[in-house]
């Protein structure tokens, strides 16, 4: 492709008599271009991710086990993101999103899970949140 290309500049200079100051010129301008989109670019990128950085490093960086319901919020969208094990039934930490707050404890309890923690994303704070949740699941009912 470089070769192709050098090819190409060196006929257009010798062919339609451009200054080689002018094509040298004309690189560096797209090439300058380039690299502010490629800058741009990044900067888009990791401020959409820093959500589910955030989140990941507020999990993993904790010592809790038991269930886990990613929450929605503006900018992070909890059924993208997956964090279980391939063996997530033998695994300390299962994540599930958070459909129902009513419904927490009839789910910790049916992965037999006594503790539960909500995990979500402040984004006026750009921080993680993290609730806890606990249930007894010996009185409840469990379908």
């Amino acid at each position: 492709m470089a070769l192709l290309a050098a090819r190409g500049t060196q006929l257009l200079i010798e062919h339609w008599r451009i200054r080689r100051k002018a094509v040298s010129f004309a690189l560096l301008v797209l090439g300058g271009l380039q690299i502010g989109q490629l800058a741009f670019a990044v900067q888009v990128v990791s401020m959409r991710g820093e959500p589910y950085r955030k989140v990941r490093a507020a999990v993993t960086n904790s010592n809790f086990s038991g269930l886990v319901f990613l929450r929605d919020s503006p900018g992070f969208v909890a059924k993208h993101f997956n964090l279980n094990d391939a063996d997530w039934r033998h695994a300390a930490r299962v994540y599930l999103v958070d459909a129902e707050a009513d419904h927490r404890a009839d789910w910790a309890c049916r992965y037999g899970f006594s503790r539960w923690w909500v995990v979500g994303y402040d984004h006026h704070a750009h921080a993680a949140v993290v609730e806890p949740g606990e249930t007894d699941c010996s009185a409840a009912k469990v379908p």
